[in-house]
């Protein structure tokens, strides 16, 4: 029995699938994660991989921890989103499907009509702190593998970046 090895190219179509599939919800939001594909790698390049993170999980913050859905957080959030499955697929770090699941549980709650409001906003609040914790310990953990990181991200984000250049048009 031979095993197969996935690559930067592989995991990407995989990650781009599962991203215009289920959270790709408007053409808008597809050309502003287009943009974010298109400037990401050099702002990694440039900032560096923390800062960039940083920068990306601030401007995705709406979209993170409330039901409102403009499409700029969205696109910040689905791109961060890529970057950090990528890294969680190929054993960098843990938690990352964790963050984007709270995201969700807090995303469903937020839009239950029926759950009271008390408790249900309770438990908002509690995904939220455990979104942000999971967050923050994820950068903490990329701290000391930060090169390694960004160089097994490059050809990864190039490879999403032409597959959502293939699919969006370019922002308006």
């Amino acid at each position: 029995m031979t095993t197969q090895k996935v690559g930067p190219v592989e995991l990407a179509l995989e990650i781009f699938k599962e991203i215009a599939e289920n959270d790709v919800k408007s053409e808008k939001i597809g050309s502003k994660l287009r943009t974010r594909a298109r400037e990401g790698p050099e702002l990694i390049r440039t900032m560096g991989l923390i800062p960039t993170l940083s920068f990306y999980y601030a401007k995705a913050q709406d979209a993170l921890l409330s039901s409102k859905k403009e499409p700029e957080p969205v696109a910040y959030m689905l791109y961060l989103k890529a970057i950090l499955l990528y890294l969680e697929k190929i054993g960098i770090i843990q938690n990352a499907s964790q963050v984007f699941y709270l995201q969700k549980e807090i995303e469903e709650l937020q839009n239950k009509k029926d759950a009271s409001g008390d408790g249900k906003n309770k438990q908002i609040e509690e995904k939220g702190k455990q979104l942000k914790q999971n967050m923050l310990s994820i950068l903490d953990d990329l701290l000391n593998k930060s090169s390694v990181a960004k160089n097994l991200l490059d050809p990864y984000l190039i490879e999403f970046k032409r597959l959502c250049e293939a699919t969006w048009e370019r922002e308006k």
